[in-house]
């Protein structure tokens, strides 16, 4: 389980600080997301629920339309962006995404619940998972929202504010996924009481 949850970390992390040559992104956004369906896939052989079933359907949606921006970058350039629904791509992918994340936060919480039983002390539970996964929908509501009227009002700077606000995000939803694969390589090796919590 821990493999899955630093596979999801460097799948985020490819996905979000993406290597360009020139105008070409030597790894693409859905590079990245390809990682993080792969790793979805080995959190569902260790604990197969809904959730996580959800979360790859939602990863496999963010891998084609990643795919779909990569080419439309590559051939449309700076002319597509000028037409409405092109401008508001950036909003449709990170409500996916929000989709996406949210139900591996969910899956697991499910993992958790059924793998830590409530007798044992441990740093990371079901109940700081949740609080955190609120938390996260809160910050990518507002990075949404954000991108919404910097795009609506031609707002150069609040695009550029709320992108960095929007890696941000991005960097909170990693060191989740930190936490709990450090969380889990040491429950699994039976050291749970020596875990320290994820920043």
């Amino acid at each position: 389980m821990d493999r899955g949850y630093q596979k999801i970390f460097w799948g985020i992390f490819l996905a979000t600080f993406n290597i360009k040559f020139g105008n070409v992104k030597i790894v693409p956004a859905f590079v990245g997301w390809m990682v993080v369906l792969s790793a979805i896939s080995i959190l569902q052989d260790s604990h197969n629920k809904v959730a996580f079933e959800k979360s790859e359907r939602y990863t496999k949606y963010l891998i084609l339309l990643s795919l779909i921006g990569s080419l439309l970058d590559l051939f449309g350039g700076h002319s597509l962006n000028r037409l409405i629904i092109f401008s508001y791509y950036p909003v449709i992918l990170y409500v996916v995404e929000l989709l996406m994340f949210y139900e591996i936060l969910n899956g697991t919480i499910s993992l958790l619940e059924s793998k830590v039983p409530d007798d044992i002390p441990t740093a990371i539970n079901s109940k700081e998972i949740i609080y955190k996964q609120r938390t996260y929908i809160k910050l990518q509501i507002i990075s949404i929202i954000g991108f919404i009227i910097s795009i609506t009002t031609y707002s150069e700077l609040l695009i550029t504010v709320t992108a960095l606000f929007a890696i941000i995000v991005r960097i909170y939803a990693m060191s989740i996924m930190s936490g709990l694969k450090k969380f889990f390589l040491n429950f699994d090796q039976g050291q749970s009481n020596d875990i320290q919590p994820p920043l």
